[in-house]
Parts: C-alpha cells; sequence; structure tokens
C-alpha cells in the first residue's frame, strides 16, 4: 500500500437521468415543417421497403437500423405525425410506431475528494449502479482482521465477534479488514475521503484473522456461520488458502442454504492452482484486473474456478485514520464485488445473495482468463429487479423446411432489462452464439440425419432463458446402396457384370460406376470390359439423390 497525494477537491457534479420525447400529436403552434422521427418497428420476416409501401410523406432518417436495430427510422412534419403514425400501425408487416426518444447519461459523480483517484468504480459503471441507488441499511459481513469505525465508515460498523481472542471486541489489528470494508461501504458524496460503492450500507465485523493477516480454517469456518446467522446475505472474504477443507464447503454450504452470497478472493500467486475457500463452487471468487482489463501479474486466474474479475486497485481508508492508501490485491477487487452486490440488495431487497451471485456473473463483460468476465456494475443493479423471463420466437426455418447442408436459423428476442445473448441449440446442445439483433446463425447440418430439434435460447442479465424450438427432418445422407458384384480380389475375364439397387426417401437422381476413379457408366446395370483397364483395376458406386447427398459403394479390386 501507499499512501495518495494530498487530498484534491472536487465541484459536486450530479448528473441525473434526463428521458425527453415530442409526442405524436403536435401543439397548434408547432411550425408544420418541424420534422419529427418516428421508429419503425418491423414485423418478423417485413422488410423497411414492405413496411413503408402505403406510407406518403415520410423520409426515411434511418435505413441501416432496419438491420441494426429490427426497425427503419423516418421523418414527418410535426402537423402530421399522428396520421402518419396512425396509418403505419395498421399495416401487418410494422410491429409498432413510436417517437424517437433521447436519453442521457444517468451517472452520479460525488465530492469526495480522491474520487479522482478511484478509476476501478468509473470502470464497472458504479456510478451507472449509484443513479439507481447508492445503498441501504444492507448488512455486508467482513471476514478479515477485525474493521475499526474509521470516518468513512461512522456509524455503520455494527457490533461483531472476534474469533480469534473469542471475544465480542472484532477491532482491526492490522488494517486490512478496515481497508476492505471502506471498499464497500465507504461513505460517498460528503466530500471528504474516498467514495465506497454502498454509502449506506453496514458492515458486521467478523474477526477471523490474527495481527499478522493469517487464521485457521476453524476461525474462519465459524465465522462464516456466524455471518450468516446474524442474517448478513453478503459475507466478503479477502483471504485464501492452498488446501480445499470438508470443514469450509460445509460452512460456506450452511451460509448459502440461509441465502447468503459468500464471495472471496482468488489470491495473488500468479497460478491458476486453487485456492480455498474462493474455488468452492458455491462461492463467487473474484480476480484483479487492470484499468485495461487485463490481469494483474499477480492475480491468479483459471476459467474453471475463477468466476469474475474486478479492479484490483482502490483506495482505502488507514485503520488507525492516518490517511488513504492505494489498497492492491484480490484482497481489494473483492469487496468492490460485494459493494455491488450490496446495492444490487439494496434495489431489490427480496432477492437472496445465491441470485445476485449468478446475476454478478451473468452480466459480466466477459474476459478470457475468467469464467464468465469483468462485473458491470451499471447492468448488474439494473437487472436486480428484473422478475421476468425474457421472450423468444425461432424464425426460420419455417416447420416443414427439410434440414439439408449449411443453413440460416433466425430467431427474435426482447427482455425488458435487455438480453445476454441469444443461442442456437440443436439437440439440446449449445452450437453458436449472437449477441446482438437480428439474431442470425449459419449453420452446418452435415452431421445431423433423421428428426433434429432446432431451438433458439434467449438469456438474459439474470441467467433466466426462454427457448423456442421446433422438429424438424434432416437429410444429409445419400442413398443406400446395394452392390451385387464378383468378390473384392477375384480373378476376372472379358467381362464384369455389376448390378446395383439404390433407395433413397426423397429419390435417387443418379448412379454413377466409377471405374478406376473415372466414371464408366451411368445406370444400375453395367458389364464392365476387362480388357479395356489392364491386368488390375479398380470398381466403385457413387449414387446421389435428389438433395445432392452422395454415397459410395466399398471400392471392389480385380486382376485378370
Amino acid at each position: 500500500m501507499r499512501k495518495l497525494a494530498s487530498q484534491r477537491r472536487m465541484t459536486v457534479a450530479l448528473v441525473m437521468a434526463v428521458a425527453a420525447g415530442v409526442g405524436l400529436s403536435a401543439p397548434a403552434s408547432a411550425d408544420p415543417g418541424t420534422p419529427v422521427e418516428l421508429v419503425v418497428g418491423l414485423a418478423p420476416g417485413a422488410s423497411a421497403d414492405d413496411a413503408l409501401a402505403g406510407a406518403d410523406g415520410v423520409r426515411v432518417v434511418d435505413a441501416d437500423a432496419a438491420d441494426e436495430a429490427g426497425a427503419v427510422v423516418v421523418g414527418v412534419s410535426a402537423r402530421d405525425a399522428a396520421e402518419a403514425a396512425a396509418l403505419l400501425r395498421r399495416d401487418p408487416d410494422v410491429a409498432f410506431v413510436d417517437t424517437n426518444h433521447v436519453a442521457s447519461k444517468a451517472e452520479v459523480t460525488p465530492n469526495d475528494p480522491f474520487y479522482s483517484e478511484q478509476w476501478g468504480l468509473r470502470k464497472v459503471n458504479v456510478p451507472g449502479a449509484w443513479s439507481m441507488t447508492t445503498g441501504a441499511a444492507v448488512t455486508v459481513a467482513v471476514l478479515d482482521t477485525g474493521v475499526n469505525p474509521v470516518s468513512d465508515l461512522a456509524g455503520r460498523v455494527l457490533p461483531g465477534y472476534d474469533f480469534i481472542n473469542d471475544d465480542a471486541n472484532a477491532a482491526d489489528d492490522e488494517g486490512h479488514g478496515t481497508a476492505v470494508a471502506s471498499v464497500i461501504a465507504g461513505a460517498g458524496d460528503d466530500g471528504d475521503g474516498m467514495a465506497g460503492v454502498c454509502w449506506t450500507c453496514r458492515i458486521l465485523p467478523v474477526k477471523v484473522l490474527d495481527d499478522e493477516g493469517s487464521g485457521d480454517y476453524v476461525s474462519i469456518a465459524k465465522g462464516i456461520r456466524y455471518a450468516a446467522d446474524q442474517g448478513a446475505k453478503i459475507i466478503n472474504m479477502s483471504l485464501a488458502g492452498s488446501a480445499s477443507s470438508p470443514l469450509l464447503n460445509s460452512a460456506v454450504q450452511y451460509a448459502t442454504d440461509r441465502g447468503s452470497l459468500v464471495i472471496a478472493a482468488a489470491g495473488n500467486e500468479n497460478t491458476a492452482a486453487r485456492q480455498y475457500p474462493a474455488a468452492i463452487p458455491q462461492v463467487l471468487s473474484v480476480g484483479g484486473s487492470t484499468s485495461g482489463d487485463a490481469r494483474y501479474s499477480w492475480s491468479n486466474y483459471g476459467t474453471g474456478w475463477v468466476d469474475i474479475a474486478a479492479p484490483g486497485c482502490n483506495v482505502a481508508q488507514d485503520y488507525l485514520s492516518r490517511g488513504y492508501l492505494d489498497f492492491c490485491g484480490t484482497s481489494s477487487a473483492t469487496p468492490l464485488v460485494a459493494g455491488v452486490a450490496a446495492l444490487m440488495q439494496s434495489r431489490a431487497p427480496s432477492v437472496s445473495g445465491p441470485f445476485i451471485g449468478t446475476v454478478l456473473s451473468h452480466s459480466a463483460s466477459p474476459l478470457g482468463w475468467v469464467r464468465y468476465g469483468r462485473i458491470n456494475a451499471g447492468r448488474a443493479v439494473w437487472a436486480a429487479a428484473d422478475t421476468a423471463a425474457p421472450s423468444a420466437a425461432l424464425a426460420a426455418p419455417k416447420p416443414g423446411t427439410l434440414v439439408h447442408g449449411t443453413m440460416t436459423v433466425t430467431g427474435t428476442a426482447t427482455d425488458n432489462t435487455g438480453l445476454n445473448r441469444v443461442e442456437l441449440v440443436v439437440n439440446n446442445k449449445v452450437v453458436s452464439v449472437d449477441r446482438t439483433a437480428p439474431y442470425s446463425f449459419r449453420w452446418n447440418s452435415a452431421a445431423y440425419h433423421g428428426i433434429v430439434t432446432v431451438a433458439v435460447r434467449a438469456v438474459d442479465w439474470t441467467g433466466r432463458a426462454t427457448t423456442s424450438s421446433r422438429a424438424f427432418e434432416a437429410d444429409n445422407r445419400g442413398p443406400v446402396l446395394t452392390v451385387t458384384a464378383p468378390k473384392s480380389g477375384s480373378t476376372v475375364k472379358r467381362t464384369v457384370a455389376v448390378s446395383v439397387a439404390a433407395s433413397d426417401k426423397h429419390g435417387v437422381s443418379k448412379v454413377e460406376l466409377l471405374v478406376n476413379g473415372k466414371v464408366a457408366g451411368t445406370g444400375t446395370s453395367f458389364k464392365i470390359q476387362t480388357a479395356t483397364y489392364g491386368s488390375r483395376f479398380t470398381v466403385r458406386i457413387r449414387a446421389y439423390d435428389r438433395l445432392g447427398n452422395v454415397s459410395y459403394s466399398p471400392v471392389y479390386t480385380y486382376k485378370r
């Protein structure tokens, strides 16, 4: 840790969300020539030309939106806007008509002097989350070296417990726990110090590490159970050990069963080796990311056990109130995640801790060195209050389509808080992912024959999914061949007779005789004059069905 430079004052800058739009009915004083932009949504399969075919007096403003957003933007005079909208809505090729509303950025900028140093908060869009909530009386348990009620935590450190000395005095005698707690819940927009993530959250101090920053698994397991019994839905553990333990597993399961989310640091050894409790499946494990979303060289990693990443260097308050520190490590990344989780619970008090963990994971911005990605606070806090599953519909292929070769599969999907992704699922296996509308997949069906189930599955930021599926017949095999010919390896004289029976559900288009790899005739009955082909030659049958699928007989080798 290093002490930051002297405090720098900032001007209060509070930017509120603004949404502006023009109604479809123009005021009497409006200039008839003033343009109004209308968004014309396209019905599935409709083109912009189809939707606008009967609309007079409209001008296309953004035709690219038809491909990029499933809609086209048109301009019309304010005087004619209502009439044009009503006309467009009657067209079956039009899904909806709306004004092209305008939105402004929704961010809160606190006036804490050290906020300018806190790049991590801006990187994960905590200011966007603050526009929805800056916190509530949510309790976050900090299992660490204890917590001192320093200025940024004043009045919000609850009575806790010390499992090192087995008493009720959970004061911090090392500094690590107070730094962790200030990242989670340092008071914001108070003109002093730094801004934590959840400004009004309460900290439950649970001392499980001694004055040298170490503690045994028994103390940690006791602390986890204690925190869950105190009703903490969010439990932060900025600690790690190299050994797995049934004792820790049991304690984590105990907390999870009571609705708590356990969040733990992945560790700082620059290794993919699993650390505990982070690697326990029910735990949300956290690695440390840079301002460019790369991995800090010290952060542990691994897509099999490190779930998410968060900025690994954050401003924190010193436990003896001597100033503010540059606090780096997965110990610092973890409380940033816990703070976002607390904002999520503040916005949606009834949701469980495990659900919060799911949303944090699914709403993350993808990175290659952790399982899900780097947290996105604004997206996660918005999605936390989502109670609805997305909608999904398989648009193409149409029912009854014969599946063959490479095909285009399209789908439509919507969600009230936004979609994470749309998946192409074939026979219950994800074969492709699209994250941008319109959702379209190029699918090579060559490996499938017979009845195949094709689906599009929409997944929102909460992990909720809706699937739309349809069964098709796939035909990617050539005709079935039965060949009557002398046994391969035989010695033959003058003429070799070959006959073929070829059958296919969708019809046989052609049967060919190949001698020495070249076409020597078509049909189903052949007489081969051996003198034409030397002392040794090969014979094979090739057949095509009406879809172009091809099949071959075995190779017959003859000598004379």
